[in-house]
């Protein structure tokens, strides 16, 4: 089976968090355990030594009640003082067999204020000073009172007295003894002894004094043995700060020395006061800490061996996948090079471009299909290995050939040079060719590469676009002519009609002097005259589109019905006029006036058109939108009009029709291939429909007649 790196990771990453998650939940339970073994044993010790301290107390109590109770030591001690030398002597004696039986430090005589008047050691007259109380309440109570520790009379050491008072046979107060006992050998009684289950342990005893704490460390016997030290109350986190601070039974903290300790905080029988039963923590679990230790001791060192050895393994796997690697990606390799060989192959079989790869002979190593087609071939092998003078001998394979050797020698590139070329029906068609040199991963030309483009296309769009400017450039030109003509057209009527104004005025004149008729009929032509002049300069205008008159809303039905009844009747002879009118028919803006010029205009060119033979004229009127209208033989030829609906005004003759040909000059001033009239009919319409934005559209057939169509845009 394959190993699995990360799926050896998924599992022992989990392993090694509960391992050392149970670890720590161990070690911290073993811990809890052995900091509670140890604080119920120095529980246990404290208890011991305050057990202690209690018998020791009672029996110092009993020692001193049996002083009272005995009425002739108590004599003695009463008359004793007053007989001299002999009876202090006896006094003393009496003091020293109880000092050598109960090791006291000193006894002490005192009266009833507090006088020393005898003691062991010498010291008589002296006053008991903060002692006097424990004297008074030892007499008022009738009672031995034990005093607490403090200082000796030589300031050297601490003591604590049993205090008893002794009384008359009348039970008067008569004076006391004081049995003293050096603090060291009362602090003993809670000696180290008791603690010696440990290297470290041990019991101190502290007091609070003003702002410090006072420590006296286990003596061994005596004053001389009595160690004290001064703390900073501030230091609570220390066990004697916190013993004094009212802190009882099981603590942990530091100790006057700064080491962590394990501690028991109990009050001593005498006040103010405290016992602090002690063990540091390093020797309380070094033991477990040690176990501990080694445990994870193993644990690392079989983590460092499973994963040396997941290591080792996993080299071995990156050199087999690296390996594999190397493969697929010759694998992905080679098939990259097979995908883009049939890339290759797929551009060169379907290009449109003539794509082909020659030696440094001129000689093809690959073509693609356009290039093969063109040369009428159908095989690649048949273009393989040949020259341009083997597919098209002459002078174009030489012009070739030179620039395919100047490209070889110089290294540059042709860039698309463009060339006509002949084809076998004599048609010319044009290409754009570029080759550059092919070179080898080296750098080193090797041959040739050039591709052929067919840009006949693009010629004619270009020749095209060149006649589209030309005709713009005659448009332009037109425009101005039309200026012109204008502009000189309402200046021939403005002239005219001052001529006919005065031809008038002299032909009333004339009337007057009773002139003969030959002279007033010549005066009545040359007004016709110079009318149908006025009216051919209006028709021009009208043409122009200058002749700009009001317009409003028309029903375009009810302007034809009101125009046919005016059409001359020598128009229509032997011709029918049919009309296909709507009751209310499309409404347009436009001068009625124009609307009816251009209906009579249109009837007389198809009445004109059928001058020959009988026959009918057909007129339609209905709405096509814009998307309906003819764009064949579609007048102006830029017509365009935002409009959505327009009226289409249809009138058909059975003419002989137009010649396609002369279509597009139908509506050129004075053209006309009857030659009936001026020449203006269609233009003057074609201006009139202009001025209403409008269109017309022709369609006609020689022999069968023909239809024009007018689309006004509607007003609603």
């Amino acid at each position: 089976m394959k190993f699995q790196p990360q799926t050896w990771i998924k599992t022992l990453v989990p392993l090694l968090a509960i391992l050392v998650g149970g670890w720590f939940w161990l070690y911290h339970l073993q811990a809890a355990q052995a900091r509670q073994e140890v604080l119920s044993r120095l529980q246990n010790i404290s208890s011991a030594e305050m057990t202690q301290f209690d018998r020791w107390r009672r029996a110092r109590i009993a020692d001193a009640g049996q002083v009272m109770a005995d009425a002739k030591f108590v004599d003695d001690l009463t008359r004793s003082p007053n007989k001299g030398a002999n009876g202090k002597k006896h006094i003393l004696a009496r003091f020293a067999a109880f000092q050598a039986f109960f090791h006291y430090r000193d006894l002490l005589l005192t009266d009833t204020n507090g006088l020393v008047e005898l003691s062991l050691s010498g010291q008589v007259g002296a006053v008991l000073g903060n002692r006097s109380a424990d004297l008074a309440t030892a007499f008022r109570n009738h009672a031995v009172v034990l005093t607490g520790l403090h200082p000796n009379s030589t300031g050297e050491g601490l003591t604590t007295e049993v205090v008893t008072p002794l009384f008359d046979a009348t039970n008067q107060p008569v004076c006391a003894v004081l049995f003293q006992v050096s603090g060291g050998e009362y602090l003993s009684l809670g000696g180290r002894p008791s603690a010696s289950f440990s290297l470290s342990g041990e019991n101190v005893f502290v007091r609070q004094e003003g702002k410090f704490v006072r420590v006296l460390k286990q003596p061994n016997s005596g004053d001389a043995a009595l160690t004290s030290v001064m703390l900073p109350l501030s230091r609570t986190n220390l066990v004697e700060v916190q013993a004094v601070l009212g802190k009882r039974g099981p603590a942990e903290g530091s100790d006057y020395r700064g080491k962590s300790v394990l501690a028991v905080l109990e009050p001593l029988p005498d006040p103010s006061w405290f016992m602090v039963t002690k063990l540091d923590v390093a020797e309380a679990l070094g033991t477990w800490r040690l176990r501990a230790y080694g445990m994870v001791t193993g644990v690392v060192l079989i983590v460092a061996l499973l994963l040396a050895a997941a290591r080792i393994i996993r080299l071995q796997q990156d050199k087999v996948a690296d390996l594999a690697r190397l493969t697929e990606s010759l694998q992905l390799s080679e098939q990259r090079v097979r995908e883009e060989q049939n890339l290759f192959h797929t551009f060169m079989d379907h290009s449109t471009d003539r794509i082909y790869f020659k030696n440094l002979d001129g000689r093809f190593l690959r073509v693609s299909r356009t290039k093969l087609r063109r040369h009428g071939l159908k095989e690649m092998s048949q273009i393989i290995g040949k020259t341009d003078f083997d597919l098209d001998p002459g002078e174009q394979a030489t012009l070739s050939r030179l620039e395919e050797l100047k490209i070889i020698r110089t290294g540059e590139p042709s860039i698309g040079r463009e060339e006509s070329w002949q084809n076998p029906d004599g048609s010319t068609y044009w290409t754009s060719s570029s080759k550059a040199p092919l070179r080898d991963p080296n750098g080193k030309i090797i041959g040739i590469f050039g591709i052929s483009r067919d840009i006949t296309d693009q010629k004619r769009a270009e020749a095209d676009k060149e006649k589209l400017a030309a005709e713009n450039l005659l448009l332009h030109k037109s425009e101005s002519l039309r200026r012109m003509a204008g502009a000189i057209a309402h200046h021939y009527n403005n002239q005219l009609q001052a001529v006919a104004l005065g031809l008038g005025m002299v032909a009333e004149d004339l009337a007057k002097n009773d002139l003969p008729r030959e002279t007033l009929d010549q005066f009545t032509e040359v007004s016709e005259a110079i009318k149908k002049l006025m009216a051919l300069g209006q028709s021009m205008l009208t043409y122009l589109g200058h002749d700009r008159l009001d317009q409003t809303e028309l029903d375009v039905a009810a302007v034809c019905l009101k125009t046919l009844p005016l059409l001359p009747a020598p128009l229509l002879k032997d011709l029918a006029v049919q009309s296909e009118f709507p009751a209310a028919g499309p409404v347009v803006v436009g001068n009625e006036g124009q609307l009816q010029q251009m209906l009579t205009s249109l009837i007389t060119n198809a009445a004109e058109a059928m001058a020959a033979h009988s026959g009918k004229i057909s007129l339609t009127l209905n709405t096509l939108a814009a998307t309906d209208l003819p764009k064949v033989n579609r007048f102006p030829v830029d017509f365009q009009s935002p409009a959505q609906t327009f009226a289409c005004l249809a009138v058909a003759d059975e003419g002989t029709g137009i010649a396609s040909r002369d279509i597009e000059n139908l509506f050129d001033p004075f053209y006309t291939s009857k030659f009936t009239g001026r020449g203006l009919g269609l233009p003057v319409t074609l201006g009139i429909i202009k001025a209403h934005g409008g269109a017309i559209a022709v369609e006609s057939c020689v022999g069968r007649g023909s239809v024009f169509r007018v689309f006004l845009p509607t007003a609603r």
